[in-house]
């Protein structure tokens, strides 16, 4: 199985970013959605993408997770649980953290 995410568009409520915030646990991600796929959804070869919208604090860390587009409750919740796992660095502004939020997107899909 693969899965993935989708690289998100930093908002910095009006201010342009000095630096966007850039994942740091990539491989540990894809892990957690590779263990998250639902097992019902995956033995019956159904694949899903799920849109988030992260609130990464000022150190990175995901502080709130809101679903934007969802591919079904199973899909949903496993999406949230990897969401909460992201680790960051923070983005900036003039040199110093701050706080965004950003849209990412999660991908359930089986390869061979």
């Amino acid at each position: 199985t693969g899965e993935g995410w989708g690289g998100g568009d930093g908002q910095g409520g009006g201010l342009p970013l000095d630096r966007l915030p850039q994942l740091l646990n990539e491989a540990e991600v894809l892990e957690l959605l590779r263990e998250n796929y639902p097992y019902q959804e995956k033995s019956m070869g159904v694949e899903g993408q799920v849109s988030v919208v992260l609130h990464i604090n000022e150190s990175g860390r995901v502080s709130a997770v809101e679903l934007e587009e969802s591919a079904g409750a199973a899909f949903d919740k496993a999406a949230l649980i990897v969401s909460k796992r992201m680790r960051f660095s923070p983005a900036m502004i003039r040199n110093k953290s701050v706080a965004v939020r950003t849209r990412q997107r999660m991908v359930f899909k089986i390869e061979d």
